[in-house]
């Protein structure tokens, strides 16, 4: 950064080669990639959280008949509304 003066005003004027904007633009793009990660990393979890009560469900009802129907009553923790 060099500090030059024109017409009696300061300004600054910043180098930026081409080698620094590739930098930014990889520290941008490195920095976006790691949020998308993330995000999705966030969205399986919560999707397979929510689908835990299905499972328990079906682990619950493979050992049931149809002639053992009328008789089994089955409850699920955190079932979905």
């Amino acid at each position: 950064m060099k500090a030059l003066t024109g017409n009696d005003k300061p300004y600054l004027e910043f180098d930026r080669s081409f080698k620094t904007n590739q930098d930014l633009n990889l520290t941008y793009s490195s920095g976006s990639f790691l949020v998308i990660v993330a995000i999705s990393g966030a969205i399986a979890l919560y999707i397979y959280r929510s689908l835990q009560p299905l499972r328990q469900l079906n682990q619950m009802t493979a050992d049931i008949s149809a002639a053992d129907l009328p008789q089994v009553q089955l409850s699920v923790d955190r079932a979905p509304s």
